[in-house]
């Protein structure tokens, strides 16, 4: 079957259907694109490259910006499909008339889409900073998503018409892409770094925007399967997304069915290495001050509240916020800043000084020693402890002839044991 043959037998079913439709008495979205754009009957002549490309921009591509100028509405999907419709059936007869147009309308479309990036989305990108790169951030990578899903419904037969002999990466990680090169490499670090001081507000109690961190997490693990894959089929999976708002969080970027095949795009590694890794030294920085004031002013009954407080807190964020990938470091960069301490000088501020294990067993301080037990089951490592006689009967089986004031090397976890064996008994 030739060429033109088999682009008239594609129009015809499109019409048919539509006829078909209007004797049901539905409003019908498909359009004739030759009729509609006043070009000469379909399969008379081809369309030349640069006249239908010129079509496509002033009617696809400039609807597609108009909408993001006006603001998308979350619950629709906001393009007219007649006109959908009228241009998809333009290009796609330019990929499969006897002048093929498939190759350099996929380089046509990248480029219309790096330019659009390199001229819009980054100088707004770069024009900000803190809460406001957020918060621009999320909405450039949203209109990208929406962007994205209709060029690659108007171009998706390049999948099959050139992609595929030429090795290209398929349309929909190829638009896709276009905001990974050229606009989040160029701010990377300052979005990175505006994430940080949302979180460092949420630790200091003050006024944050916890959405704005989950979204912006979120935003990088989709870029991680953006930069790397070439395999992405489709960007909006399904049109329900639209109704029910959900495609901002692109699920089809992490799972996608197609072609009755389950394609799974998750990659963390922009994440990882862009911020969790900042993150984990930030942590231990700020961790590494606040935990020094507290050493010095507090008692370790004090001491050890805002250590459950914070480890609690710090749980929560991940839980809530970020990817779950990230909870044994982050916690790990906590307790070590906070429970050990340069050369684990807060395990013995804890275990061993004047406020400490002795004094809370002395006063009865058992919501204390629960705090204790809490935050030390979890370290497993050597520590001395300098006990005075009320905690002398926990370890007489050490010697017949432990002296009332000693110093012993224990493993800390054996110490919350030992705590959780007199509370057990209480």
């Amino acid at each position: 079957m030739s060429a033109d043959s088999s682009q008239t037998d594609y129009s015809q079913s499109l019409l048919d259907n539509a006829r078909a439709r209007r004797v049901e008495g539905k409003s019908s979205s498909v359009q004739d694109g030759f009729e509609y754009f006043g070009l000469a009957l379909q399969g008379t002549q081809d369309v030349d490259l640069e006249q239908g490309w010129s079509l496509f921009e002033e009617h696809g591509f400039s609807l597609l910006t108009t909408t993001l100028e006006n603001g998308l509405d979350s619950n629709k999907n906001n393009m007219d499909t007649k006109v959908y419709s009228a241009i998809h059936q333009v290009m796609y007869s330019m990929t499969c008339q006897t002048d093929n147009h498939s190759e350099k309308l996929y380089y046509k479309t990248k480029q219309c889409l790096e330019n659009y990036v390199s001229n819009i989305v980054a100088p707004a990108l770069s024009a900000v900073t803190g809460h406001r790169l957020l918060f621009e951030f999320r909405k450039r990578w949203h209109n990208h998503l929406f962007m994205c899903c209709w060029m690659r419904r108007f171009m998706a037969m390049l999948d099959g018409a050139c992609v595929l002999n030429k090795g290209l990466a398929m349309t929909g990680s190829m638009v896709l892409r276009t905001f990974y090169d050229k606009a989040y490499v160029l701010q990377k670090r300052n979005i990175c770094t505006s994430l940080l001081e949302e979180i460092t507000k949420f630790r200091e109690l003050e006024e944050c925007d916890m959405n704005v961190i989950a979204d912006v997490s979120l935003i990088l693990q989709h870029l991680g399967a953006v930069a790397k894959n070439d395999t992405i089929k489709k960007i909006i999976d399904k049109n329900t997304e639209f109704s029910s708002g959900s495609w901002k969080r692109a699920p089809a970027l992490v799972k996608q069915e197609y072609g009755g095949e389950t394609l799974m795009y998750s990659e963390l590694k922009i994440y990882k290495e862009d911020f969790q890794q900042r993150l984990i030294a930030h942590t231990r920085e700020y961790y590494k001050n606040k935990s020094a004031g507290w050493a010095t002013t507090d008692t370790v009954s004090a001491y050890l509240d805002k250590a459950v407080t914070c480890l609690e807190s710090e749980r929560a964020l991940v839980q809530d916020r970020l990817n779950l990938v990230t909870m044994d470091p982050l916690i790990q960069a906590c307790e070590d800043m906070i429970l050990r301490g340069p050369n684990r000088s807060y395990l013995s501020f804890i275990l061993s000084s004047d406020t400490g294990v002795g004094y809370m067993l002395i006063n009865d301080q058992f919501d204390d020693l629960r705090n204790m037990h809490t935050v030390l089951s979890g370290i497993h490592e050597q520590q001395p402890v300098r006990f005075s006689p009320s905690f002398l009967p926990l370890f007489v089986f050490f010697s017949p002839s432990v002296p009332l004031l000693s110093t012993l090397i224990i493993p800390t976890h054996f110490c919350s044991y030992l705590i959780f064996c007199i509370l057990s008994a209480r």
